[in-house]
Formats: C-alpha cells, structure tokens, sequence
C-alpha cells in the first residue's frame, strides 16, 4: 500500500470516529454504566389518588423495598437515589415495581401498567445520558 492510500484510510477512519463519537453525545445510552452509583425518578402523576407511592427496586436480581415517594418530583428535576449495596461497580438495574416484592417489573424497554387506588401508573424505564438508571412514572 502506497502512503498516500494509508494516509487516505486513515484519514477516513478518523473522521468516521469522529461522527460516530459526536452523534450520540447527546442522546441518552441503552446501556448501564457500572460506575454509575445513582438512579433517578421522574414522578409526574396525579396527586390525588397515588401518593404515597411504595416502589421495589430490583439490583442484581435482589429485590430492594419498599420505599416510598411522597410527593411529584419538579418537572425537570427527578428525584435522585443511590444504588444499594457497595459502589462501583453499580450493581445491574433489572426493573422497578409498585406492586409489590414479586412485581411485576418495569425494566428497560418494558413499560409496565400499575393500578394504585384506582389510578393508573406507567412506569417507563430507560438510561441518562452518562448510562444512570432513569424511571419515568406517568399517567397512563
């Protein structure tokens, strides 16, 4: 190979680094990142009827809970917890609950329906931008 086609793929596989690293910069990953060590609630329901709200948390298969949420978190300002047990490396996020210990689950990319005190609850499970767990819980 000549220098000059070395420097051309080079070249080509640099700017291709460069538009896969920028593309995604500001949309939110699919994945965990391990030394993540918080998860966030963005609460949004209808006070009326919800609150309190118990919730379980699964982490490495475990099931963590209850605890509770009293109150909707600002628009824009999730409620945000630290992950249980030692960190990092975070333990895996598999789901959120409110119905109880054995769920069922909400977990990335499975949105589960609950009924609390004849409101329904959706909650909506995905990852921020730096790979932190994130929990929507909205109306249905």
């Amino acid at each position: 190979m000549t220098r000059r086609k070395l420097l051309s793929a080079f070249v080509a596989l640099f700017a291709t680094t460069i538009l896969m690293l920028t593309a995604g910069a500001g949309s939110a990953s699919a994945q965990q990142n391990p030394n993540c060590c918080i998860y966030s609630l963005d609460v949004q329901v209808p006070a009326n009827c919800v609150f309190p709200i118990q919730y379980w948390m699964k982490w490495n298969n475990t099931v963590f809970g209850p605890n509770v949420l009293n109150s909707n978190s600002a628009p824009g300002q999730p409620f945000v917890f630290l992950i249980p047990g030692g960190c990092p490396p975070a333990g895996t996020f598999n789901g959120i609950s409110l119905t109880g210990p054995n769920g069922p689950f909400a977990s990335y990319n499975n949105p589960v329906q609950f009924n609390i005190n004849g409101c329904c609850v959706v909650a909506r499970t995905t990852y921020d931008a730096n790979g932190c767990p994130l929990i929507y819980l909205r109306p249905c």
